[in-house]
């Protein structure tokens, strides 16, 4: 064995030894190398951009005031939009636009902090997502530290509007996690700020027809809805436009949270 072997060995020793003398330490993984992560941000703008190229109309910062889905009608500031059919795709907006149509889904909101570390390196990290619920992924020049709470029962219905902060109690968990992890231990934090997720009671999405006029909805991710748009959207498309039910729909229909279904 070379000597760098040995010393890895003995590295190895040492760590195994510190974390079976500290329960609370790491105890097991699962390694995914074939899996990757995408930056959110630069997938939305190729979505709006391949959207744009296909003819669709975007409009941004047009605040929805009001639903008429019996005439396929959505209301804006300026006016109103004809539609052969209206999909509420509004995210922790979504019981806000639901609510124009008389609907009451049991959508809840969950909040998901996110410090941005500043490391001063570029090098790649692998996305963990740890069992206290914790998760960190690459970006450049450092890493996102966040928590993905998904847990209905502990949910509540905010307002998207309003301006969240992170809470101290967030700050401590992150500080003590980092203390574990040499690379962000004592990075200063370069930005942070609230996410808000919107969950349902069995972690399905509500995906398909109201029984309303032409209203349908998209809604309920559990914060995984730039993840499941692509697959969303194509059964969406197939069932609007040409008329197809997938069987995919079926666990995902809004009506199985109906009384007595």
């Amino acid at each position: 064995m070379s000597r760098s072997g040995n010393r890895d060995a003995v590295s190895g020793t040492r760590r195994n030894r510190r974390f079976r003398d500290q329960p609370s330490g790491v105890v097991g993984g699962i390694h995914t190398p074939e899996e990757g992560y995408f930056d959110p941000d630069e997938l939305v703008v190729r979505f709006a951009e391949r959207a744009r190229d296909a003819g669709v109309a975007i409009r941004t910062g047009v605040e929805v005031t009001g639903v008429e889905p019996a005439e396929g009608v959505v209301e804006i500031e300026s006016g109103s939009i004809e539609a052969d059919a209206v999909v509420n795709a509004a995210g922790p907006w979504a019981p806000e636009v639901d609510r124009m149509v008389d609907l009451e889904y049991p959508l809840r909101h969950t909040r998901g902090p996110i410090l941005s570390l500043e490391t001063g390196s570029d090098r790649p990290k692998p996305f963990s997502l740890f069992e206290r619920g914790l998760y960190s992924r690459s970006r450049p020049g450092g890493l996102y530290v966040g928590r993905f709470a998904t847990d209905f029962a502990e949910g509540e219905r905010l307002d998207p509007d309003a301006s969240l902060t992170v809470d101290d109690e967030f700050r401590r968990e992150v500080e003590e996690f980092a203390s574990t992890v040499p690379a962000i231990n004592g990075v200063p934090t370069a930005e942070e700020w609230v996410g808000v997720r919107t969950v349902t009671p069995d972690g399905r999405p509500l995906v398909g027809e109201t029984g309303i006029g032409s209203y349908f909805v998209a809604t309920g991710m559990s914060g995984l809805g730039v993840t499941l748009a692509p697959a969303v959207a194509r059964l969406l498309a197939d069932l609007l436009a040409e008329g197809t039910r997938d069987d995919l729909l079926d666990p995902l229909d809004p009506g199985r949270f109906a009384e007595g279904r």
